[in-house]
């Protein structure tokens, strides 16, 4: 389906000076503190889990924050996301019919419902005849409209059917 894309990204990540003295693992720590992003989304789309990679980063400087000695430390890292556009066409399947009209989820790796898929798809019931689909179709729609909200489990999007 290729919806996935692969993304490098940079950020500055400041960790606690008396953290980096308890362990050699520096790449750990900035792993453990860029983790809290998979599942989510951010202003790069949703970010897969297990996906970010440090790629390189720059060597430490000390800087106090709140009189509290940081260190600070600019990385490059790969990330696997999802970032839908509007006019894009997704595959997906129907997870339930209601009356406002169909709320459907993409299949990928480990999604088997609404609530483990990155993308919650709705179509309105004006783009579309309910009563002509069951829990389980699958269906191609094109998206209308999205919703990304910072640190959401799921991109929200509207769409109506392809035929």
């Amino acid at each position: 389906m290729g919806i996935f894309n692969e993304q490098i990204l940079n950020r500055i990540v400041q960790i606690k000076a008396k953290d980096i003295y308890k362990t050699k693992n520096i790449d750990g720590l900035i792993s453990h503190k860029l983790k809290k992003f998979e599942g989510k989304c951010t202003k790069s789309g949703y970010i897969l889990e297990d996906s970010i990679q440090i790629i390189q980063r720059s060597v430490g400087k000390v800087c106090n924050i709140n009189r509290e000695s940081y260190i600070e430390y600019k990385i490059i890292y790969k990330i696997n996301s999802i970032l839908p556009k509007i006019g894009e066409k997704y595959e997906c399947i129907i997870g339930s019919i209601t009356k406002m009209g169909l709320i459907c989820y993409i299949e990928s790796a480990g999604t088997t419902n609404i609530s483990d898929s990155p993308l919650l798809i709705i179509i309105p019931k004006e783009y579309c005849k309910p009563e002509k689909y069951k829990n389980g179709d699958k269906i191609n729609i094109l998206t209308i409209d999205l919703r990304i909200k910072f640190m959401a489990s799921q991109i929200q999007l509207i769409g109506k059917i392809e035929d």
